[in-house]
């Protein structure tokens, strides 16, 4: 792993799927700063194989990692 990356489990179609389900009812949904800041990140994908990351894509993910942890959610603080 190259210095500077941060590694994060594998996340499938399965994942982004509830992802998109869960921003359509979210109660708290990423910033826009947030959304811009983890698009720089997850464009660029820390594991080899995967494709970077749209930016709706990016939106369902912090929209479902901030309604099921809230603002203390760790793996969404690493990405941003």
């Amino acid at each position: 792993m190259k210095p500077g990356t941060i590694q994060i489990p594998a996340i499938g179609a399965g994942y982004i799927g509830k992802a998109r389900a869960i921003i359509q009812r979210a109660l708290i949904k990423p910033t826009e700063e947030e959304v811009q800041r983890a698009l720089q990140v997850l464009s660029n994908p820390p594991v080899a194989g995967y494709p970077p990351f749209r930016e709706s894509e990016v939106r369902a993910i912090g929209a479902y990692r901030k309604t099921l942890s809230g603002e203390s959610d760790f793996a969404w603080k690493l990405i941003v």
